[in-house]
């Protein structure tokens, strides 16, 4: 596991657990969630922010199986308040290119006590305020050549003058652009590149979304004016939706963890 420790002041005394692209599907190596458990457990952070990609398809909300994700999302919240937000994953059929509405599935975990699903809404905690971006699927088609400028007004009033604003955004890409009134921004998707553990400076990656070569903003801390961003590496590099040839390179790459002192 790799762990990373971010100071970003101690106005609030607070401190964020960071993690993104878990994704769950049938068969899942459940000692990776445990792993996480363990290491939430001896960190004891204030809040657990997880910013998509909880699964890997959507299909999976109707087996069984997704018992033992509930499960491990009901511990992280015996821990601390756990902050969830919109990945493309957490909403694609992946074999037949089709989008599902899983929204009722996720709205259901908020029974859960102190777990929060942000679906372009905000909730102040603490006199923090966390919002939760839910990007269109289809601007996670174009990569880069994309304008997210319209689809960014459905969360343009979720943010709250003179609070401190944390913003859920699941890709990082060109996200910094927008000049958001974020003061911090927790992302993921990046896969951290899939940079091997021996690298670890830079922001650079080797392989990113959709087979793109050697993409930027890919992991690590990115700071623009008055925002953040941290971009986390992920606990499943390689997804259940790949082939079997790249899923059993899994074992090389690390969970990442990242650690936010506000």
């Amino acid at each position: 596991m790799v762990v990373n420790n971010y100071e970003l002041g101690n106005k609030y005394n607070k401190k964020i657990a960071l993690f993104a692209d878990i994704h769950y599907s049938k068969k899942y190596p459940l000692k990776n969630l445990n792993k996480i458990i363990e290491n939430i457990n001896i960190n004891k952070p204030d809040y657990i922010c997880i910013p998509g990609d909880i699964i890997d398809d959507a299909t999976i909300i109707d087996d069984k199986e997704i018992e033992y994700l509930i499960n491990f999302i009901k511990e992280l919240t015996k821990i601390s308040k756990v902050i969830l937000s919109y990945g493309n994953h957490d909403e694609l059929i992946i074999k037949k290119h089709q989008y599902k509405n899983t929204t009722t599935f996720f709205k259901n975990l908020t029974k859960i006590q102190n777990l929060y699903f942000l679906d372009n809404e905000n909730v102040l905690i603490d006199d923090i305020n966390f919002i939760g971006y839910h990007k269109h699927h289809s601007l996670f088609k174009r990569y880069e050549k994309i304008d997210m400028k319209e689809d960014l007004k459905n969360i343009e009033d979720k943010f709250i003058k003179n609070k401190y604003n944390i913003l859920l955004s699941h890709s990082p890409i060109n996200i910094l652009n927008y000049n958001l009134r974020a003061d911090l921004i927790l992302s993921g998707h990046m896969h951290n590149g899939l940079v091997l553990p021996v690298f670890k400076k830079g922001n650079n990656g080797i392989v990113g979304p959709y087979s793109t070569f050697f993409p930027k903003e890919c992991r690590g801390i990115i700071k623009k004016e008055n925002t953040t961003l941290i971009i986390n590496g992920g606990v499943r590099k390689i997804s259940n939706s790949s082939s079997f040839i790249l899923r059993i390179l899994n074992p090389i790459y690390k969970i990442h963890i990242d650690y936010i002192k506000i």
